[in-house]
């Protein structure tokens, strides 16, 4: 792994953030709280432009994402800490997660019949929390 100059960490007196064992790091939960202060003003202006079907649907989709961005963050967690874990159970909590998502999205538009350019918006936060961060250089 390389600064942003090209010299390895080690070299140039950088440390190595510490491996994570259990929990979220740091930098997943700055995320999942931009993402939530994001999803504020999406709720608020689905209600306002589109009406509670919009506004309820932000809020759902926002919900979805974070929630499924926090159990990916668990996931590389669990993953990376050196923990003996099977192929095919990582395999299996993976597409878990995929069906839930799946079935929470489905429910939302199909059935309870919230508005899909609403849980779109909501969707969608989890992508400029992400660059927030980053441009803020707090993501570790």
């Amino acid at each position: 792994m390389e600064t942003r100059n090209g010299t390895l960490p080690e070299s140039n007196g950088e440390a190595l953030p510490p491996p994570v064992s259990r929990g979220l790091p740091h930098g997943a939960r700055r995320i999942a709280f931009l993402a939530l202060l994001l999803l504020v003003p999406a709720t608020v202006g689905g209600f306002l432009l589109g009406g509670s079907s919009v506004g309820l649907g932000a809020l759902a989709g926002g919900v979805i994402a974070i929630g499924n961005f926090v159990l990916l963050s668990v996931f590389v967690v669990k993953t990376t800490s050196g923990a003996e874990t099977s192929m095919g159970t990582m395999m299996v909590g993976l597409l878990m997660k995929l069906a839930g998502v799946g079935v929470s999205l489905g429910a939302v538009v199909l059935l309870i019949r919230w508005d899909p350019l609403g849980v779109l918006l909501g969707i969608s936060v989890i992508f400029p929390a992400v660059i927030l961060a980053s441009a803020t250089g707090r993501i570790t």
